[in-house]
């Protein structure tokens, strides 16, 4: 019985088919589309955001690094 579900399952799930009654209607999740949303941020701002978190991204690995060396020769 379970085995029947799974093909059954797997089956709408492959053709975008949900089961009403026993009509079956054509899924609209396949047309949907993601908007990007921003925040009300321009894209200058958020490219300013990310250069931002990539020098502290390198700042971070630097200092560990330093750290690191450090506490090695000490």
């Amino acid at each position: 019985m379970k085995s029947q579900k799974k093909k059954y399952l797997t089956y709408l799930n492959d053709n975008y088919f949900y089961e009403i009654g026993y009509i079956r209607k054509e899924s609209k999740l396949k047309n949907i589309e993601m908007k990007k949303q921003n925040q009300g941020r321009s894209p200058r701002q958020k490219e300013q955001t990310y250069q931002t978190l990539k020098l502290a991204f390198i700042l971070f690995v630097i200092s560990m690094s330093a750290y690191g060396l450090i506490s090695i020769w000490i």
